[in-house]
């Protein structure tokens, strides 16, 4: 499908390579930034690629429940490094890297920051996520990392109304340029910051700035409905890709702006091609299945989050997790371990020790993720429940997914057989069997599996 000036594509293309480009970073109003620039030169300088990320919400990598998950940094920067083969590629981030702001999230926060920084990120945009750490925490946070200078946002201020970000960044390519602007939602706010106009902001870095020969993209962390009015009255930008829309925006034309988005946790990511000086635009949305395979300098960033999981050992109640749990329990209800069972169901117990629920904890050993939170919800037994799994070196006794992740919580049945215990059992499967993390799950032949009287 081709529009006047934009090219559209749904799959993949395995192109180019990183160049050289000259970088120019411009921060109106935000002094602490300081003016660099590279020399370098490209055969082909009016041509380069745009790679938008958004909301990734934490994912570092699929989860490995399943082989054919998408997404991931090290999917990423794989998938990067072939675009990177002759032609000059800029990556940014729309916002929306973390998946909350507890001690683990945070972490896990700092480790994707690093990943993008290992990937050469261009900028990186202040969305939701980022913006619930608040001001303080946030400055503390990204503070030592390497990548800092390059989050941008032109309307998220302090309290006094003074940037915190620089609003934009400018980067020299031949004879041609291009000016990328980072704006939120005003929907969203944080502790100790305020969101100002999108337009308003974007047209006050315009005027503030002398003008750009080249492209105007405009990174937006809001919904469908507010990107495409931001592109019904801001003919001036060329480009403005969103996050979060749910689902991955296909690429279109409002008027003369190309409108995207990358979105669902970084599994599908948006490539804009840029040919000469303002003659057009390829857009398409990229999805970062398996048939691109793990970077290795991904794999080593991923490897030192998880020896540094294994060194703080977060608790469930640090996870961020148990707020959004998958099961609701009664505080009431306590988790008595799965040994506790044996006594009145020795079969049964037998019969659970030979199941894959009995070995879950294994798998998770096997892959270096046994310290992961996200991982810990679905193996383990009670994640975060009262007397239920709080760690790996808390709770060992509560590894695996025991029969309580199936009835419930049963210190009351153990204590007293009358007391029925509070699950249906057959309800509980897709709460860890859900399409994200088990695509092919199948009730009736997975039930046989585990079914007993």
């Amino acid at each position: 499908m081709t529009f006047a000036g934009l090219r559209l594509k749904s799959t993949p293309k395995k192109l180019f390579l990183f160049g050289s480009l000259s970088l120019l970073l411009l921060c109106t109003g935000c002094p602490q930034q300081q003016v660099e620039s590279v020399a370098v030169s490209k055969t082909v300088p009016e041509d380069f690629i745009l790679v938008a990320s958004g909301d990734t919400h934490g994912w570092i990598m699929p989860c490995g429940c399943t082989s054919n998950q998408s997404g991931g940094l090290l999917r990423r920067a794989t998938y990067l490094e072939q675009l990177r083969e002759d032609k000059d590629v800029f990556l940014v981030d729309v916002g929306g890297a973390a998946d909350g702001v507890a001690p683990y999230q945070m972490e896990k926060f700092r480790a994707i920051l690093e990943g993008e920084n290992l990937m050469g990120i261009a900028a990186h945009n202040i969305g939701a996520a980022e913006l619930a750490f608040g001001a303080e925490t946030l400055l503390e946070l990204i503070g030592p990392s390497p990548s800092v200078g390059l989050f941008i946002s032109a309307n998220v201020v302090d309290e006094n109304d003074q940037q915190i970000f620089a609003p934009q960044r400018v980067y020299k390519i031949g004879d041609t340029s291009i000016q990328i602007i980072g704006v939120v939602s005003p929907r969203y706010s944080g502790p100790g910051l305020k969101v100002l106009d999108p337009k308003e902001s974007i047209l006050n870095v315009l005027n503030m700035t002398d003008p750009i020969d080249g492209w105007l993209v405009i990174l937006a962390y809001m919904n469908e409905a507010e990107l495409r009015e931001l592109a019904a009255t801001l003919p001036e930008a060329h480009a403005i890709i969103g996050a979060p829309t749910n689902q991955a925006l296909a690429p279109e034309k409002i008027g003369p702006v190309v409108i995207t988005s990358a979105t669902n946790k970084g599994k599908f990511l948006a490539e804009l091609t840029f040919q000469g000086q303002n003659e057009s635009v390829e857009a398409g949305i990229v999805e970062m299945t398996p048939e691109f395979t793990d970077n290795q300098k991904q794999k080593l960033n991923l490897d030192e989050f998880r020896e540094i999981l294994s060194v703080k050992d977060f608790t469930a109640s640090q996870s961020g997790l148990i707020d959004d749990n998958r099961w609701s329990v009664s505080p009431t209800d306590q988790v008595a371990g799965t040994s506790s069972c044996l006594e009145c169901h020795e079969q049964i117990y037998h019969e659970w020790e030979k199941s894959g629920h009995a070995h879950a904890w294994e798998r998770l050993v096997k892959e270096n993720a046994h310290f992961d939170s996200y991982c810990q919800q679905c193996h383990t037994t009670g994640y975060g429940w009262s007397k239920g799994f709080e760690s790996a070196n808390l709770s060992p006794q509560l590894v695996n997914v025991g029969c309580e992740s199936c009835h419930g919580p049963s210190l009351k049945h153990v204590n007293d057989s009358s007391m029925k215990t509070p699950f249906d059992a057959k309800g509980q499967c897709m709460k860890c069997h859900d399409p994200e993390n088990s695509p092919t799950f199948e009730f009736d032949s997975y039930w046989e599996k585990i079914h007993h009287e």
